[in-house]
């Protein structure tokens, strides 16, 4: 038998080949150490880099821009005077 390509080998993984090509794919996986490496690969978790590699600062006017955005935001604006609330007379006073 030749080596089954990558959607039988997935299919083989997740139990959803025909019984009998689920079989075939079974007793060629359990000789052929090259199959057993692909399904392997399959199923290896993908790697994370522990420090993920980050953009550059920004440079220039656009982190000036940043900069007085931020400062801008830092600022405390003194609270408004509540707004007087005025009832409407009532009827027959």
């Amino acid at each position: 038998m030749t080596c089954p390509d990558d959607a039988e080998l997935a299919g083989f993984l997740e139990d959803a080949l025909p019984r009998d090509t689920g079989a075939r794919v079974s007793a060629h996986v359990d000789g052929c150490p090259a199959c057993q490496a692909r399904l392997d690969r399959l199923t290896a978790a993908p790697t994370v880099s522990a420090t993920p590699e980050l953009p550059d600062a920004p440079s220039g006017r656009l982190a000036l821009d940043a900069d007085t955005f931020v400062q801008g935001r830092r600022t405390v604006e003194a609270p408004r005077a509540a707004a007087t609330c005025w009832s409407a007379p009532k009827p027959g006073t």
